[in-house]
């Protein structure tokens, strides 16, 4: 059981229509005029996901900090029994940095928030973060867990880090490299690339085949 916190798109109909199409494997549309198919896709999306929205009696008001976002995972720990929490994306929650707290220190202490939640609730918690706009810039490149969003925190403290990055050389390809960046402790994973490809009509990343992948090469 997965809790969202993703401001930037509203849970419904949006996330919901997007996680419809992931979850089915099937174009919205399709989705959408099978009743059957949507009835066992929502009934899924019920069972796996829960959403950390504003409390409607607070309307869009209600301060949505770092602290409120832990306060609701906890709340859905006892209610849900949630393993995993996914912030997308953390600039929804700086704004809510303290006056007078340099950036670099605000993450630091928000990533060591997190790590204790996540270790005093046996969570998994994703936090995506947007990256500097400097790597697209004049010399556009694949960017690196350092080229996170406001600090080296980023690279430095977390225990796994994932980049989803395109081949600048390539700008309309539809091919994604997903790069396990950062693996803390043994066991857990291991370090390098894995080239998909990405579906539109699904929103979905496909393995490539490994005969095509040498074939790119």
């Amino acid at each position: 059981k997965t809790a969202v916190f993703s401001p930037e798109m509203p849970t419904v109909p949006h996330l919901h229509n997007k996680l419809r199409t992931i979850a089915s494997g099937l174009p919205l549309y399709r989705v959408m005029q099978d009743r059957q198919i949507l009835r066992e896709t929502d009934q899924f999306l019920n069972e796996a996901f829960v959403f950390l929205d504003a409390d409607p009696e607070e309307g869009m008001d209600e301060d949505m900090t770092l602290e409120w976002v832990i306060e609701r995972a906890h709340d859905a720990v006892h209610r849900h029994g949630i393993k995993h929490l996914i912030i997308d994306p953390w600039n929804e929650v700086e704004h809510a940095k303290p006056p007078g707290e340099a950036m670099p220190d605000y993450i630091g202490r928000g990533i060591r928030m997190l790590k204790r939640f996540a270790k005093e609730r046996q969570v998994a918690v994703t936090v995506i973060v947007h990256p500097t706009k400097a790597v697209a810039g004049g010399n556009p490149r694949m960017p690196n867990l350092y080229d996170c969003e406001g600090s080296a925190h980023w690279y430095n403290k977390p225990d796994l880090g994932v980049v989803v990055g395109r081949d600048p050389e390539q700008p309309h390809s539809p091919h994604t490299v997903i790069r396990i960046a950062k693996v803390r402790f043994k066991g857990t994973g291991m370090k390098g690339d894995v080239l998909m490809q990405y579906e539109n009509d699904t929103e979905r990343f496909l393995m490539l085949d490994p005969s095509y992948s040498e074939a790119a090469e």
